[in-house]
């Protein structure tokens, strides 16, 4: 049980720094607003978005963690940075057009 725990620990560790890293080096800040983000917060306050026109394979809710820093790192293109309110208007004005 020890040993399982220890690769589930490493392995979230690792993805929680990836998110930090692409935080980061996506500007740490909402790309609508320009509000700043804490690239350390893990409260769900800042989201990558994905850009309307640019499609990946990875598409809807419960994609998982590893999936989702895998498909930001390699398509940055399609994707951008939100804060909650944001996101949450972005993808709205995609249901509407």
């Amino acid at each position: 049980m020890f040993a399982l725990q220890y690769v589930y620990d490493t392995t979230r560790g690792y993805y929680a720094n990836r998110i930090i890293d692409l935080r980061v080096q996506f500007g740490a800040h909402c790309w609508f607003c320009g509000k700043e983000c804490d690239p350390h917060e893990e409260d769900g306050k800042f989201q990558f978005a994905h850009r309307h026109g640019f499609k990946t394979k990875l598409t809807g809710y419960g994609r998982g963690e590893a999936n989702r820093v895998h498909d930001i790192s390699n398509h940055p293109i399609s994707y951008m940075l939100l804060c909650d309110n944001c996101h949450k208007k972005y993808d709205n004005l995609g249901e509407t057009t």
